[in-house]
């Protein structure tokens, strides 16, 4: 007996792997190619090469939070870099794909609202300098206020209400510096 299985991928997948690999692009549709020019675009625009990595992660999440509005359903990069509609694992793949555009190491962070133990909720990690950091553009925008309550935090600053498999103890996760040496905002 044969075994057949289709794998689907979503939309960020394929965006992300026609990012890393051009020959990908034409198979691309027309809206995911639109959000890889849109992004072109706007670094184009706002980012300078001879920026410091911290500028260029503070412009990546100052441009998201201030371009976009927590919509449910919505929950791929499309909708939120196209219309400016998404929830957390919106903001957190759009982030993702600036900042490696950038060539700025960033990961997606998965776990759940500590306060309730039952909502899911997704963030970004990203290298600073060769040391790790929490940034969650979805909880620094709300209502059109942006702020930095969670731009750029340790471990123990996220752990006061973010909780995440496996903290600090594999590569999917590494572990922040004890003190946060960056001290943009402390919570």
């Amino acid at each position: 007996k044969i075994v057949v299985f289709r794998i689907h991928f979503s939309s960020d997948m394929r965006i992300f792997a026609a990012f890393r690999n051009p020959k990908l692009i034409e198979k691309l549709t027309d809206k995911e190619k639109d959000v890889l020019d849109v992004c072109s675009q706007w670094i184009s625009e706002n980012i300078r090469k001879d920026m410091p990595n911290f500028l260029k992660i503070k412009k990546v999440h100052d441009g998201v939070v201030e371009n976009t509005t927590y919509t449910k359903p919505y929950h791929y990069t499309p909708e939120l870099i196209l219309e400016g509609k998404g929830v957390c694992s919106a903001y957190t793949t759009a982030c993702q794909l600036l900042l490696h555009m950038l060539k700025i190491d960033c990961r997606y962070a998965h776990g759940e609202v500590s306060t309730t133990n039952t909502e899911t909720h997704a963030w970004n990690m990203v290298d600073v300098n060769g040391e790790w950091y929490h940034m969650d553009s979805t909880w620094d925008d709300p209502s059109n206020n942006l702020c930095y309550t969670y731009f750029l935090i340790n471990d123990e600053e996220m752990d006061i209400d973010h909780d995440w498999p496996l903290k600090g103890s594999c590569d999917i996760y590494p572990k922040t510096p004890e003190i946060n040496k960056l001290k943009f905002h402390t919570r």
